[in-house]
């Protein structure tokens, strides 16, 4: 009896070519587009706090001195 329901719902399909992934498609494939961009720049941002950091001597190196003898600044940092 199931198989006979499954091959009667067979028959019944749209055509290949009727059958499109439509406007929520386009929506959830922008969307996914948009969080991956974000997702990037939340990445940029910790990875220049990191660098920062490290170049400050916190995860135990020597921090880092500039020929001028001050402490360097990445140059990935924030000016902010």
């Amino acid at each position: 009896m199931p198989a006979l329901f499954l091959i009667r719902l067979a028959e019944q399909a749209p055509a290949p070519e009727d059958v499109t992934a439509g406007g929520w498609g386009g929506l959830v494939f922008v969307l996914l587009v948009v969080a991956v961009a974000l997702l990037m720049l939340s990445f940029l941002k910790q990875m220049r706090k990191a660098d920062q950091a490290k170049r400050d001597g916190v995860y135990g190196d020597e921090p880092a001195q500039d020929p001028a003898g001050g402490p360097t600044r990445s140059p990935y940092a924030d000016e902010s």
